[in-house]
């Protein structure tokens, strides 16, 4: 999550990129070899992980909390992978912000304004009991 002008924006963990709101982040290859991403033989595209856990796992502990993980609706040309996905075309569907205080958390209803989506504050230590939730639904993975 980072500052805008006037809103909050959501930015990747992996890459310097910001996701565009209401409007669809679309993959670019980074070292210009793939026509379209995601291709093959590289690691472009959009990445989603399919478990919260390993999202966490992924993102140094300096830079949360607060950190936003969400499902996300994806689309166009999509590689499945061992541990999530790789898209060409992306958007958040629903949003969780990972607090150490989330009955304290104001950020919600900015993110909600900017992406047009549903938001939820959850205590750090309790994302483990949300994962368990989510993981059941199929199709949309998180991010």
């Amino acid at each position: 999550m980072v500052p805008g002008r006037k809103a909050l924006r959501l930015s990747s963990i992996g890459y310097p990129s910001v996701w565009p709101p209401k409007g669809r982040m679309q993959a670019e290859c980074m070292r210009k070899r793939c026509s379209t991403a995601p291709g093959d033989g590289c690691n472009c595209g959009i990445h989603a992980l399919a478990v919260v856990h390993d999202v966490l796992n992924a993102v140094p502990l300096a830079l949360w909390p607060p950190l936003v993980v969400g499902r996300v609706a994806l689309w166009g040309r999509v590689v499945p992978g061992t541990r999530g996905w790789r898209a060409q075309f992306a958007y958040p569907s629903s949003l969780m912000v990972v607090e150490r205080w989330p009955w304290r958390c104001k950020r919600l209803p900015q993110l909600e304004s900017a992406y047009g989506v549903s938001a939820t504050a959850v205590r750090w230590r309790d994302v483990a009991s949300v994962e368990l939730e989510t993981q059941a639904d199929v199709g949309l993975p998180l991010v």
